[in-house]
């Protein structure tokens, strides 16, 4: 818990409140597409569309405000997607929708389509972050999400393990610091093991 705290406080409180901010938006920022009258699940909104727009204007202003906004707000949409690959049911309402071409994706095609946001969104966040911390805190904001979500969304394992394998995964590619904590923590695992093992034997 000191840890965490401290890593906290390596962030500055304005980069805090950014993504805080950020990810509540864009946790949300997809079902717009009842406020846009568009059909639910639209791709106009439910794709990382808005991310590379985002992209583009901290191509021609890199502030650090931006920056920091589009760390959260595409992470918030990869849990979205995370969710929505997952719905109770394959029927109209849970496929992806074009909305110029009126057409609905198969739910294999949306899945899939739903696999690759994910992936999109989550590296946006990853090549947008600068310090370890800002990524391990959007983490952490993913997990609360997730976990207060239990109830309304009725699913947890499969949404929390594909979330934590891609951070997992993605984090380590960038961050060091990731890797050699995935290392230790699976060595330890080992170990342990290995001494309830020794035990039974």
């Amino acid at each position: 818990m000191e840890k965490l705290l401290h890593s906290i406080d390596m962030i500055a409180l304005y980069k805090i409140i950014i993504l805080f901010i950020a990810f509540n938006v864009g946790i949300k920022f997809p079902d717009w597409d009842f406020q846009l009258n568009l059909k639910h699940r639209s791709i106009i909104t439910h794709s990382p569309i808005i991310l590379l727009i985002f992209l583009q204007f901290y191509q021609i202003d890199k502030s650090e405000f931006l920056r920091v906004f589009i760390s959260g707000f595409s992470m918030a949409m990869a849990i979205h997607f995370i969710f929505d690959i997952f719905p109770k049911g394959w029927s109209r309402g849970a496929l992806l929708h074009i909305p110029i071409l009126k057409i609905e994706l198969s739910p294999n095609i949306s899945k899939l389509s739903f696999f690759i946001f994910i992936i999109i969104s989550m590296f946006i966040c990853l090549n947008t972050t600068k310090e370890f911390e800002e990524y391990i805190l959007l983490g952490i904001f993913s997990g609360i999400k997730i976990i207060r979500d239990i109830k309304r969304e009725g699913k947890i394992v499969r949404p929390l393990l594909l979330f934590l394998i891609f951070f997992c995964l993605l984090g380590s590619v960038k961050y060091k610091e990731f890797e050699k904590k995935m290392i230790k923590s699976s060595s330890n695992l080992v170990k342990e093991i290995d001494k309830i093992s020794k035990k039974i034997i």
